[in-house]
């Protein structure tokens, strides 16, 4: 393939590989997680390898030689995935998380080099609004079904397929589950938020409507907190920065008030809801006292990437068996990523995703300030989707205390994208002119590299797609189980 025909796989692939991964779930079955599994894990290492041809084909390594310093935290969370996979007792267990993780990373380590002007930052976010778009649709039909065509009284409704109302009156959209479907919709929320205070365009203002909607609906405690989490940092960055010239006292109190109501209402819900279902925040408690006896097991070093699952139902609460009603339920994660992570990865582990959060953090602020300094029409939408993105940002990692883990491929994909997207906008949004790329490679090393990569990320492809096929068959299977054929 040619230079042209490579990045021009890139710039509309990544896009579509989102696009993709938020909406799609399968026809005819309960399970729509393996399938955006699936997408992830093929479309991902298809679109790195083809990120490693584009670099061999121009024989550079520009992201190594310009872009360093951008991309060092997460090449040192990637480094402490392997350590932790070389140490850990369960290797295969450890193996498939470190892949994620390396699809991770490969997907910013793209964003940073390939993602380099407005246009193309631009075009992914286009994407996502779209997805957004019909993700809520069938999200609110999910509500109407529910209310019109009750499962106990109807066989069927406005929601034609098979999980239907699986969850009762918590609504999942295309994810399979309320709190994978609240963690997409509280980072999109700042996402649109940000770009209609650019645009003021009606379309935006009535996803955002939608999105706020469908969050409720999802009926899950911990979106509420993200989704306050999100709207605090988002006015509170965009009075000190946006309004800085215009800020003055009455201004600063009647902000003081929205962001305390905000708050103050996001608190009272989750308490409320806590009271009608004790059992949810009981869950949570109980699995990271467990958690937190695993992590002193090996409180340095951890247990081993990936192996959270594995070691919990040692450690499991008898506490647990009660509120489930039964002894042996799967848990794969703690609710809370920072435990998790000690777990896996130990304090070392640990202290390397905490530096890489303030160092996304602080570059977000930063980016910000710059762009808005030097505010010109043209980057305009970069800074405001800036401000979405690091509200965004935020807003995720505050869920990450209380709910669903940032190793769910739905969730996972997101988090790394707003970090891709920072490091993007940090590094190129400074043009220090054309740095010219000397040329490492004569061409039969390129054509012996770009075989070796082609048979390697071909055998993965292959391996993943094996897991794909077996999780359809079963799926089908718990189908006709159910209607007794």
């Amino acid at each position: 393939m040619t230079q042209k025909a490579l990045r021009k796989t890139l710039l509309f692939g990544l896009p579509i590989f989102y696009f993709l991964t938020a909406v799609s779930f399968y026809l005819g079955t309960y399970d729509s997680a393996q399938i955006k599994i699936t997408i992830f894990h093929i479309g991902g290492l298809f679109l790195i390898m083809t990120w490693l041809l584009l670099q061999i084909e121009e024989g550079r390594v520009s992201l190594l030689k310009n872009k360093f310093v951008y991309i060092l935290p997460i090449v040192l969370f990637l480094l402490s995935g392997a350590a932790s996979l070389s140490i850990s007792p369960f290797k295969l267990a450890s193996l498939n998380e470190f892949l994620r993780r390396f699809i991770y990373c490969g997907i910013v380590f793209m964003l940073v080099d390939e993602f380099d002007d407005d246009k193309k930052i631009l075009r992914l976010k286009n994407w996502l609004i779209v997805a957004a778009f019909a993700v809520c649709a069938y999200g609110i039909l999910q509500i109407f079904d529910y209310h019109m065509y009750p499962k106990e009284a109807f066989s069927s409704g406005l929601d034609p397929f098979a999980w239907r109302q699986a969850f009762y009156d918590r609504i999942m959209s295309s994810f399979g589950n309320p709190n994978f479907f609240g963690d997409f919709l509280i980072v999109m929320s700042s996402i649109t938020l940000a770009l209609f205070v650019y645009k003021k365009k009606l379309y935006l203002a009535v996803l955002w409507f939608m999105i706020v909607i469908c969050s409720y609906y999802t009926m899950s405690k911990g979106i509420w907190l993200g989704f306050a989490s999100g709207g605090v940092v988002f006015a509170a960055l965009y009075a000190f920065v946006f309004l800085k010239n215009k800020i003055n006292k009455k201004l600063l109190t009647i902000l003081a008030v929205c962001m305390s109501i905000v708050s103050s209402l996001a608190v009272f819900v989750i308490y409320h809801k806590t009271r009608e279902r004790t059992d949810s925040a009981s869950f949570r408690v109980f699995t990271w006292l467990s958690t937190w006896e695993m992590i002193n097991t090996n409180p340095v070093l951890g247990t081993g990437i990936g192996t959270f699952y594995l070691t919990y139902p040692s450690w499991r609460r008898p506490q647990i068996f009660f509120i489930e009603g039964k002894h042996n339920t799967e848990s794969d994660h703690p609710e809370n990523e920072y435990l998790e992570v000690w777990h896996d990865e130990g304090i070392v582990g640990l202290t390397i995703f905490l530096v890489l959060v303030v160092y996304v953090l602080v570059l977000g602020y930063k980016n910000i300030l710059f762009l808005h300094t030097n505010k010109t029409p043209r980057n305009e939408p970069t800074l405001y989707l800036q401000l979405g993105v690091i509200s965004a940002f935020a807003a995720q990692l505050i869920h990450g205390l209380v709910c669903v883990s940032l190793k769910f491929v739905s969730s996972g994909v997101m988090f790394w994208l707003l970090v891709g997207l920072t490091l993007s906008i940090s590094a190129n949004s400074i043009k220090r002119g054309n740095i010219a790329n000397k040329d490492y490679f004569k061409k039969t090393v390129k054509l012996i590299l770009q075989l070796i990569t082609v048979i390697i990320f071909a055998w993965a492809i292959m391996f993943t797609k094996g897991y794909f096929k077996a999780d359809l068959l079963h799926a089908k299977a718990i189908v006709l189980s159910r209607k007794s054929k």
